[in-house]
């Protein structure tokens, strides 16, 4: 019987471990958002508008400014998830045709979400998207994805 009751304890413990572990990875784990430079003429971008840019159908902003779209390496793969239902190999291979056949460029690519942050910043026709609680007063959220 002792032992039992160790096995039970036991048990509730790494099911305890577990649920604490699941609870901060959620936590942890923003939303992502579509950024602009807030005197740019993206106000409000619909998800639509937002596919276009980063799949390289659409090229400029509403007012003719070409558009430079940013991805960021630590939320690529959860940005093209949520976007398109697409995983990184997809969208490089999707990437690698238009280049090859010279009809458009990829995304820039920088690595953190404070390297995208300055990029947009500097650069008023970029977009990029980064994790919703990093974003701060130099850019504008344009798009919030549901995840």
């Amino acid at each position: 019987m002792p032992r039992r009751s160790g096995s039970l304890v036991h048990a509730a413990a790494h099911a305890f471990g577990a649920a604490c572990l699941l609870f901060s990875l959620a936590a942890s784990a923003t939303g992502l958002v579509v950024i602009a430079h807030p005197e740019s003429g993206l106000v409000n971008l619909s998800r639509s508008q937002v596919i276009q840019y980063y799949t390289g159908r659409a090229k400029s902003a509403p007012g003719g400014e070409p558009v430079a779209m940013i991805d960021v390496e630590p939320a690529r793969a959860r940005f093209y998830q949520a976007l398109l239902g697409r995983d990184v190999a997809e969208i490089d291979a999707y990437w690698a045709r238009l280049k090859f056949s010279g009809q458009t460029l990829p995304p820039m690519l920088v690595l953190t979400d404070e390297a995208a942050l300055e990029r947009v910043a500097r650069q008023r026709n970029a977009i990029a998207y980064i994790n919703e609680d990093k974003v701060d007063k130099r850019v504008r959220v344009v798009l919030k994805l549901d995840q």
